[in-house]
């Protein structure tokens, strides 16, 4: 028990995230694949831009979108415990060599 409260067993959920990422320009021109991670997940992008991952995770964890030679718009999901996440599109940038 923490603080008055019953503790409970964390729930699993199984999840798959889908997105798109935008421009289709920046994609043909800069390969992305293998350089962009949704949490534990390595993304790899298809030639229109769609990617997805799927995995296991407590209901809760929040997975974010990040990489160290593109930007990419904020965006992540918390898990809710739908199964099934729509990230829509989300934009990619050159990013420069001075950016952390």
């Amino acid at each position: 028990m923490i603080l008055g409260r019953i503790e409970r067993p964390v729930s699993i959920e199984n999840y798959l995230v889908h997105g798109r990422f935008v421009p289709r320009s920046f994609l043909e021109e800069t390969p992305v694949g293998g350089e962009i991670r949704l949490g534990p997940h390595t993304l790899f992008p298809d030639q229109s831009g769609d990617f997805v991952a799927r995995g296991y995770r407590s209901i809760g964890t929040r997975l974010e979108i990040d990489s160290e030679y593109v930007k990419v718009a904020a965006s992540g999901v918390s898990l809710d415990g739908r199964g099934t996440y729509d990230l829509g599109e989300i934009s990619l940038s050159p990013r420069s060599r001075r950016e952390p």
